[in-house]
């Protein structure tokens, strides 16, 4: 009765570190799909505000350093 027990652990064990791994991709995915919305909303109101050059380039660099 030892190995089917010692078998469900390994599995609930790969079970959590799956999901973890999975939530942190989701994390990771999320923050950089919102530096690029941020980005992107930056160079669609270019045309409205004329916001600066270096405040645009600082966003790129941002989002790239990331």
């Amino acid at each position: 009765m030892q190995a089917p027990s010692r078998a469900g652990i390994s599995t609930v064990v790969g079970m959590v570190l799956f999901v973890l791994i999975a939530i942190a991709l989701l994390a990771t995915i999320y923050i950089v799909f919102n530096n690029m919305m941020t980005t992107i909303n930056k160079v669609m109101n270019l045309a409205t505000y004329r916001i600066t050059e270096s405040e645009l380039a600082n966003s790129i660099t941002g989002w790239w350093s990331l």
